[in-house]
């Protein structure tokens, strides 16, 4: 069993299988861990298949941790820039903070 599993996936369609209730993998080595057990077996026993499953809360913890490094990324990125030019599509309720502050 691997220490870590690797996601690829785009943002989008991790946000996906967070809202799916279970998540089912397998690997090229769980393949062949089962073709080993099935050949020291007795007849009429295998194994149908190998995998790995992992629950709902695994994936929305991962997409928790990459929403909070990208704030922390914006975070230090912008620390030394006035809120006021900040451009709008970064921090869209600037002009209402600008606002309040007067």
């Amino acid at each position: 069993m691997p220490d870590e599993f690797p996601f690829r996936q785009p943002i989008e369609e991790l946000e996906q299988l967070a809202g799916q209730g279970r998540l089912f993998f397998t690997s090229p080595g769980l393949a062949h861990a089962q073709s080993i057990w099935n050949d020291q077996l007795g007849p009429f026993q295998g194994i149908v298949s190998l995998h790995y499953v992992m629950s709902k809360p695994v994936v929305a913890g991962i997409l928790s941790q990459v929403r909070t490094k990208l704030v922390d990324l914006v975070a230090d990125l912008t620390a030394d820039t006035p809120l006021s030019e900040l451009p709008n599509d970064v921090f869209p309720q600037r002009r209402m903070i600008n606002q309040g502050l007067r």
